[in-house]
């Protein structure tokens, strides 16, 4: 009985998560897949740093899937991110960005 129930509450949680999703496979070059897309929706794909913006329309595949595949490569300088955008025809949309990097002075060591 136990098992039912919370098999009941996490399966509604995992379709609610479920949706468009893209993420950074490679960065040299720049390779980015996407997942939970309409299937045969047309999908711009634009991967950004502080210096660097690429941009590419793909064609998902009948699984709602795509990797898109970019001549040049994408690399976060200083304290930048690497940020990718999904935007498909039919409006399904994905966003996903690098973890943030470390900024300013390496840490000291503390003295006493």
């Amino acid at each position: 009985m136990m098992a039912a129930l919370l098999a009941a509450a996490i399966v509604p949680a995992a379709w609610g998560a479920a949706g468009p999703r893209v993420r950074l496979m490679a960065a040299s070059p720049a390779t980015v897949a996407g997942t939970g897309f309409k299937a045969g929706e047309r999908v711009v794909v634009s991967v950004s740093t502080d210096s660097t913006h690429l941009s590419k329309a793909i064609v998902v595949t009948g699984h709602g899937a795509f990797v898109a595949h970019f001549t040049k490569a994408v690399a976060a300088s200083g304290c930048g991110r690497v940020a990718i955008v999904a935007v498909g025809s039919a409006g399904d949309r994905a966003a996903w960005k690098s973890a943030p990097r470390s900024c300013g002075a390496p840490p000291q060591p503390i003295t006493q």
